[in-house]
């Protein structure tokens, strides 16, 4: 299996298939790869590595903070974590992301 795009660490462990084609991948890999369960397909064009590798590689510092980010794998959403122009992000995802407490 090709290596995971470098952008995957500051996207929440998300990378784009166009990423992934620059860091090696084929078309077909990443058609393999989503099939097989090695990566997990979250939108058209979007994956992650199933185990959360990613999200836990970006958390750093204290367990706070890894929970934080793994909240935000989860609720921040695929636009969000990959920064694309005119993504918006609301309630929980967005609470996470401005660092505010989570009720409930």
């Amino acid at each position: 299996m090709a290596r995971i795009p470098a952008q995957a660490a500051d996207q929440f462990g998300l990378f784009t298939a166009a990423q992934a084609l620059q860091a090696g991948w084929s078309r077909a890999a990443l058609t393999r790869a989503g099939a097989s369960g090695r990566l997990e397909r979250v939108r058209a064009g979007v994956y992650r590595r199933p185990d959360g590798t990613g999200c836990r590689a970006a958390a750093t510092g204290s367990p706070g903070n890894h929970e934080r980010l793994r909240t935000a794998c989860k609720l921040a959403g695929a636009a969000a974590a990959l920064k694309i122009t005119g993504s918006v992000i609301s309630h929980e995802a967005a609470a996470v992301i401005h660092e505010l407490p989570l009720l409930g």
